[in-house]
């Protein structure tokens, strides 16, 4: 009878998963770095906003918690205002 090995018990599979293990952080990080950029940018224009208006100005860290479909809301809500 034939016995096989394995793939992540070989040199190369377990050379693949360590490839496969660094491109995920990678591509995390790279997410990572997109969607803070881009929530970095909305609480930008939602601050500016606020002083425009004269309205309390809401915490960075309120704000970071938010995702940036929330953020978006909130900074439509703001420009109506302003228009």
């Amino acid at each position: 009878m034939i016995h096989y090995t394995p793939i992540e018990k070989t040199v190369v599979g377990q050379e693949l998963i360590r490839m496969g293990r660094i491109e995920g952080r990678i591509e995390g990080r790279t997410e990572g770095r997109t969607e803070g950029i881009e929530k970095g940018k909305i609480i930008g224009k939602i601050h500016a906003s606020q002083r425009f208006l004269k309205r309390p100005i809401t915490p960075e860290k309120k704000l970071l918690a938010q995702s940036p479909k929330e953020l978006r809301a909130m900074l439509k809500q703001l420009e109506a205002m302003l228009n």
